[in-house]
């Protein structure tokens, strides 16, 4: 079989095991698949602060910024590239040039042919991606809201409580499933449930859609992944792969909630499948105390978990992003007025 080169994009809402599929598929010997840096979403509208990128300085120096984030211990590419060198390489002219750059040069220091990326709100991009990569493929994740719930709540940064998580996951499938029926055969469908419980077919057939050889590696999480060891968000993937994780949501939230949450996303719970606990008969004017107490209790447990690592770690990053968005942006500005001057 000769092996597909064009890129993987991972379609889903974070918290659906976007990152486990991401770790699976970086065990094969032809797909680099690293931590996101989210250059997608830190740099793509920021581009006008930087001015036509067909201007070298003006290259340099969202090249200086990008690869800052990318080498960024939360991503810990460890890339060692030049500017000099890439801009010859590459004459990168538009966001998509850059961006193809780094994830290239990645892969080719990583002796891999081609790459995944697992990026946030990638389903907001999608079309641009298609127009830019005309024979990338994507695959679609996704995982029973109740749980996606559940884990969000159980994270020191996100949502900041039920109600906003249900009503994220319900707009972000919405999202996807436009995309679907737009993209048609260039998207491949992966219940996070389904992909525990059965990791070698899922992968055997994920795999065969992107026309790689399947590999016995990519049906276990690899142990001690150096990727892996530092985030809190990515803790269970340095273990086997747990096959029994789904339905937590039952051991953590009443009724109340679960009937909530299947309320909002009842559509899509029905399009993939998910089978009910209660009628979906929440109504939001009865719950608004539910929903404020609810606040104030998710609220007091991430101010509890400020100093570790992980938060740590993903504000600094945040922090870092902004600044040199900023920087770019205050520069950008001040050549404008004095242009009008």
């Amino acid at each position: 079989m000769n092996a597909d080169t064009s890129p993987i994009f991972i379609m889903s809402s974070e918290r659906s095991g976007s990152n486990l599929l991401r770790t699976l598929l970086s065990n094969h010997s032809d797909i680099c698949a690293p931590p996101a840096p989210h250059l997608i979403v830190s740099f793509k509208n920021a581009i006008p602060y930087y001015g036509l990128l067909s201007s070298k300085d003006n290259a340099k120096k969202l090249f200086e910024d990008m690869i800052v984030i990318v080498n960024h211990r939360l991503h810990n590419w460890r890339l060692k590239i030049e500017f000099e060198e890439m801009y010859h390489k590459y004459r990168p002219k538009e966001f998509f040039d850059f961006f193809n750059l780094f994830y290239n040069e990645k892969t080719f220091l990583s002796n891999k042919k081609r790459f995944v990326c697992k990026e946030n709100a990638i389903f907001n991009f999608a079309v641009e991606i298609i127009d830019y990569y005309k024979s990338a493929k994507f695959i679609y994740i996704y995982r029973d809201p109740r749980d996606y719930v559940n884990s969000w709540m159980n994270m020191p940064l996100g949502p900041n409580t039920p109600l906003d998580a249900a009503s994220l996951w319900y707009h972000e499938q919405e999202k996807c499933n436009t995309l679907l029926e737009t993209l048609d055969n260039k998207v491949f469908s992966v219940k996070y449930e389904n992909l525990l419980k059965n990791t070698h077919k899922i992968i055997t057939d994920l795999l065969l859609f992107l026309s790689e050889p399947v590999e016995d590696a990519c049906f276990q999480v690899q142990p001690k992944n150096q990727d892996l060891l530092f985030s809190e968000y990515w803790k269970n993937l340095n273990n086997e792969i747990m096959r029994t994780n789904y339905k937590k949501y039952i051991g953590s939230f009443n009724i109340n909630t679960i009937n909530m949450i299947e309320t909002v996303t009842k559509d899509y719970m029905i399009k993939l499948g998910y089978e009910f606990e209660t009628n979906a008969d929440w109504e939001n004017s009865k719950n608004y105390m539910f929903k404020n107490k609810l606040k104030r209790i998710i609220r007091d447990f991430r101010d509890r978990l400020t100093n570790t690592e992980t938060r740590r770690s993903i504000t600094d990053r945040i922090v870092l992003r902004d600044a040199l968005i900023k920087n770019r942006q205050e520069n950008s500005e001040k050549i404008l007025n004095n242009t009008k001057s």
